[in-house]
């Protein structure tokens, strides 16, 4: 396992753009893919339907939806290329321009996808709320007890997830982890982030895969929120 680029550099000057988008105006808009999902049936935690269809054919990097019940994050999910790793950062689900950007799974892992060992889900924090802007609440433990499940959905696959730690860190100073290449390997990091996280919500264990949401949060003046959390069915 190796560590590699900082936090930091991944958010910092599309962060400062879109910021400054939304306060200088607070109706910005960005695309809404409202219209390809359609309501979940049989239950409260039953996936809704996705057209995914119509997701790839306005953007063939579209490759997953994230939905946590309760809050605010409901959205596509590109895939980040190697040869433009930050494309998603200024750039709409649809690929259009937007400050807002899109959530994406990093360039380091599209050779898997999110069959990775560890999926890393990236996205902005905004004032108007949208995006991955509310994992930044999970280091709240009742926050994250409350808004445990992760509905993690790609074409073909359905996953619950759930929280299983999150922590704040300062991207001046915390590096981005890359080259988890197997459950093992991931087990272990998760151990390791358990022992220094903000909330644990559960013991260490062998887990399968462990997904990584990132955000931007402001403990601190560049501070980054990471919810882990493991498979739950």
């Amino acid at each position: 396992m190796r560590r590699a680029l900082g936090w930091a550099m991944l958010f910092a000057a599309a962060a400062l753009a879109a910021a400054t988008a939304l306060l200088a105006a607070p109706s910005f808009v960005h695309p809404d893919p409202s219209g390809y999902e359609a309501q979940a049936g049989g239950g409260a935690d039953a996936f809704p339907e996705i057209d995914w269809e119509g997701l790839r054919l306005a953007n063939p990097d579209v490759i997953g939806w994230v939905k946590v019940p309760g809050t605010n994050i409901d959205a596509p999910i590109c895939q980040a290329r190697p040869d433009d790793p930050e494309r998603y950062l200024q750039t709409a689900y649809d690929g259009s321009p937007s400050r807002a950007g899109c959530p994406y799974l990093d360039a380091t892992c599209e050779e898997k996808g999110f069959d990775s060992a560890m999926p890393i889900v990236l996205g902005h924090s905004l004032l108007d709320g949208s995006m991955l802007t509310d994992f930044k609440e999970m280091s709240e433990e009742s926050y994250a007890e409350e808004h445990r499940e992760i509905m993690l959905m790609s074409p073909g696959r359905n996953r619950l997830l759930e929280v299983a730690c999150a922590k704040v860190v300062d991207a001046d100073v915390a590096q981005k982890v890359t080259g988890v290449k197997d459950a093992s390997a991931a087990a272990e990091l998760l151990r390791a982030e358990e022992r220094d996280a903000d909330v644990v919500r559960m013991p260490p264990k062998q887990a399968e895969q462990v997904f990584l949401f990132v955000t931007c949060s402001y403990q601190t003046g560049n501070s980054r929120t990471l919810v882990y959390a493991v498979q739950e069915r």
